[in-house]
């Protein structure tokens, strides 16, 4: 049997794939075995992500909302998508580190502004 997600060979019985963790049924798993049956690599092209460009995007977009101290709408975003590209290992590494960097320099920035806010409050 087949896993119908990533193509993984599983044995008879089981009830999950031991790679990704689909619950795997005699009928779905014999169906996609047949499916997959000439590939003995599963394709991510149905499941691609563009993390690094959206963190890339937000950082960008937030660079002139630096100033104003509402950098924190795209700082937040850059930072985490940032990180996400990085964990994932996506081919576009240098937009990744592009927006996680600019997305913590945004952060500090706010915290910069909202420190100047109280300071003088």
């Amino acid at each position: 049997m087949f896993c119908p997600n990533c193509g993984n060979e599983v044995k008879d019985g089981v009830k999950f794939c031991d790679k990704c963790g689909t619950a795997v049924s005699s009928e779905q798993s014999i169906s996609a075995g047949s499916a997959n049956a000439g590939s003995s690599e599963s394709t991510d092209s149905d499941n691609k992500t563009n993390y690094a460009g959206t963190s890339f995007w937000c950082s960008v977009a937030g660079i002139p909302l630096f100033c104003c101290g509402i950098g924190l709408a795209f700082g937040i975003p850059a930072t985490i998508f940032g990180a996400l590209a990085i964990r994932n290992k996506e081919a576009d590494s240098i937009k990744a580190w592009i927006g996680l960097i600019l997305g913590v320099i945004e952060l500090i920035g706010l915290a910069g502004f909202i420190h100047a806010m109280i300071r003088d409050a």
